[in-house]
């Protein structure tokens, strides 16, 4: 219920081994693998569009304190997740069956910042959340489409279920004639890819997303699309702090500006 009512309501529960054990996975080293015996029980954690407005008044929370807090946390949705979940781990601290304390491996982690990098992507593959088009190289759910993100895979080390029913292998929710004209949106934009202009680029990319029919409805609002596909970090960053000063008001002690 936590993690819910921070925005984080994709959640797929999968062992270890099930992740470990995927072709593509298997011949990694270790700092790709989840670091648990097979049979431990692991939760993916990832958030549709519902994250957006807890995750603003948690910004603006936070700019209440420290008028700062974004220009020296210019990563605020990683920021966010990791308190979200560290809120968890304390409501879990002493619970009966839990005598080792949980590990957690962030999607934004990487070898050359933490030494160790899981794809989130396979995680919710194996545990029959959504499938990963490889061509496409973007996760699918069936009722969300793209309109999806992955933020932590938590190892719940010393808990072993080892007779969590495998869910079926997640099928491509795209018609055929739907997967073949968003590869070649997705071909145009990299052929198109000119390094001299940024915005362009981005705004390629978003026309990718834009382009499923599946999960339309679950599509990010306007200022959530602005926040994942605006590439300029001061811009982005900027529209994020108006954001989440309005969404503040002028009654909790501060204004928009």
């Amino acid at each position: 219920p936590a993690l819910c009512a921070a925005g984080f309501e994709v959640q797929a529960p999968l062992l270890v081994r099930w992740y470990n054990e995927h072709p593509k996975v298997t011949p990694l080293g270790v700092a790709h693998h989840l670091d648990a015996d097979g049979d431990t029980l692991a939760l993916l954690v990832g958030n549709s569009r519902t994250l957006w407005r807890p995750f603003v008044r948690w910004v603006g929370e936070r700019l209440a304190e420290d008028e700062n807090y974004l220009a020296r946390h210019p990563d605020a949705l990683d920021a966010y997740a990791r308190h979200a979940v560290s809120t968890l781990l304390r409501a879990l601290d002493g619970v009966p069956g839990l005598d080792a304390a949980p590990s957690v491996v962030f999607a934004d982690e990487t070898l050359e910042t933490h030494g160790r990098c899981v794809s989130v992507a396979t995680a919710a593959h194996v545990a029959g959340l959504a499938f990963y088009d490889a061509s496409l190289q973007r996760s699918l759910h069936k009722a969300l489409g793209p309109w999806i993100a992955y933020r932590a895979v938590i190892v719940f080390s010393g808990v072993t279920a080892p007779r969590l029913p495998r869910p079926p292998e997640p099928t491509n929710p795209l018609s055929p004639a739907e997967a073949q004209r968003v590869l070649a949106i997705q071909q145009d934009c990299f052929l198109r890819w000119d390094d001299s202009d940024e915005q362009a680029n981005w705004g390629r990319l978003r026309s990718i997303v834009d382009a499923f029919e599946i999960g339309r409805e679950h599509r990010y609002e306007h200022e959530m699309m602005q926040f994942h596909y605006e590439p300029d970090a001061h811009r982005r960053l900027e529209a994020l702090r108006r954001t989440a000063l309005c969404a503040r008001g002028p009654g909790d002690g501060g204004a928009a500006a």
